[in-house]
This record gives C-alpha cells, sequence and structure tokens, in this order.
C-alpha cells in the first residue's frame, strides 16, 4: 500500500470510511494473528483524529502514522504557566530554591525533529520484564515513545497546558490524564508507572524509562504543580536508570509494519 496514507499529515484528513478503508488495505498484509479491529475518534488537547485499531491475541494495539515530527521543549519560548501554577510553584521555589525555567529546560527533552515509519503500538502498557520481547514485538525508541504519548500535541501535556494545583495525578477527582490520548493510547497517567523504551546511542541501544519520575515528586511532596510535570510528553528523568533494577517497570509492545508492505 501506499506509505503517503500512513503519514500523520495525511492520516489526519481522513474521515472514518477512508481511514477504514486503508487499515483494511493494510490488515492482509500483517502476519498472523494480526486482524483489524475498527475505527474510532479520539480527541485529546487540539489534537483529533481517527485511530485505526488492531488485535494480536484479543490484545489491542493502536496504529501510528509515521512523518516528519517535532519533538522536545521548545526552549527559545519558555513554557507559560497560568496563574495558579504560578502560585503552586512560588511554594516550591521558596522551599526548594528551584526556578521552574530552569527546571524545565533540564527535565524536558531538547527540540528536535524526528522521522518516524509508521508502527503499531499496544494500547495499555503491561508490567513485565523488557526482555520478554517475542514474535516480533520490540520495545518503542525513545522517540517513538514521546511521540505516541504527545499524541502528536506540542502542549507540556498531551491534554494542553493545564492541570489540577491542588492535589497529585493518583488522587486527582480529574480524569483528563486517565483518558485515552489522541492516538487512542492509555499513557503516562501514573508517575510511578515509568515504561522501558530503548534509546540509539553510539549504535548501541540501551534501556531507558519514560513516562514518570517513580514518584519522587510526589514521595517527597515538593509541589502539586511539581508533581504533575513528570506527566508531560517531553519529561526524562536519566536519574531513574541508575534504579531500574529496583523499579516495577511497564512494557508496552511496538510492532513495525513488515518490510515491503509500504510502497
Amino acid at each position: 500500500m501506499e506509505r503517503q496514507f500512513l503519514q500523520l499529515s495525511i492520516w489526519d484528513q481522513l474521515n472514518a470510511k477512508e481511514a477504514e478503508v486503508i487499515a483494511q488495505t493494510l490488515a492482509p498484509l500483517l502476519p498472523p494473528p494480526w486482524k483489524f479491529q475498527r475505527i474510532e475518534q479520539h480527541a485529546c488537547g487540539d489534537q483529533k483524529r481517527q485511530v485505526a485499531f488492531f488485535t494480536w491475541k484479543r490484545v489491542r494495539f493502536a496504529l501510528i502514522p509515521g512523518g516528519k515530527v517535532t519533538l522536545g521543549y521548545d526552549r527559545r519560548k519558555p513554557f507559560m504557566p497560568s496563574q495558579e501554577q504560578r502560585e503552586s510553584w512560588s511554594d516550591t521555589q521558596e522551599e526548594y530554591g528551584l526556578k521552574l525555567k530552569d527546571f524545565l529546560k533540564d527535565c524536558l527533552t531538547p527540540l528536535r525533529t524526528a522521522v518516524f515509519e509508521p508502527f503499531l503500538l499496544e494500547v495499555t502498557a503491561r508490567q513485565a520484564p523488557p526482555t520478554e520481547m517475542t514474535d516480533g514485538f520490540r520495545l518503542p525508541t525513545f522517540d517513538e515513545w514521546e511521540y505516541a504519548c504527545s499524541g502528536g500535541a506540542r502542549t507540556l501535556f498531551r491534554w494542553g497546558n493545564d492541570c489540577p494545583t491542588d492535589c497529585y495525578p493518583i488522587e486527582s477527582r480529574w480524569k483528563g490524564h486517565r483518558q485515552p490520548n489522541a492516538f487512542g493510547l492509555r499513557i503516562a497517567s501514573n508517575p510511578y508507572d515509568s515504561e522501558y523504551c530503548v534509546q540509539q546511542e553510539r549504535n548501541k541501544e540501551r534501556l531507558v524509562v519514560r513516562g514518570g519520575d517513580g514518584g519522587s515528586a510526589i514521595c517527597g511532596g515538593i509541589g502539586y504543580f511539581y508533581g504533575w510535570i513528570p506527566l508531560a510528553s517531553a519529561y526524562y528523568a536519566p536519574d531513574l536508570e541508575n534504579l531500574m533494577e529496583h523499579i516495577d517497570g511497564y512494557c508496552r509492545r511496538a510492532f513495525s509494519l513488515p518490510e515491503g508492505c509500504l510502497d
């Protein structure tokens, strides 16, 4: 099938019927037991699109379109917090001496452009050793995970820039962070539940974790707004890798489309 139809810029222009035709065309190109399930519309923040879901032995996977994508935090255009966020951070700064601008610069990945091939990604991560990758599955890459988490959004969080400033994610009555994102994924909803992915470094792959800080902000009581930042799409805490053997990490399986199925 034609590669252009699975590029994000083209895919986002499709209606449900058009998306289903493309997904049905892709389905027989996948090895068994992959099956096309259905098309659903998902919206999160400023992103809204049709999402194609496939199953592998009854486990749901979302089709993530490829293309050229901007990732990371633009330090030339610093994040502008709301009044509530500023007030919440002022307590953190007063007690710990942390300036928000410097903190975001240190904990968010740098601005960059990445080019992706379309791939399938497990909708819900599961608690499992990262070595349990068989049947053609792999872990998502560092950049794939961030792209998938953002759902294509360029805001601090996949749902926008706002967050509750009177509670932490695990105790919040606000459910926005627990809803599927614009790719239909349930992702980065609890800072304790970091996910494994791989990062390419000098022609070698190393295991890293994304999607949380292991709960350190919540446990440390540093401040409510601070506690939400580990759910930001570009958040990355490299210090967690020193504790990986003690972390009950989650795995989200990725599957590359078969070589030669895209023209």
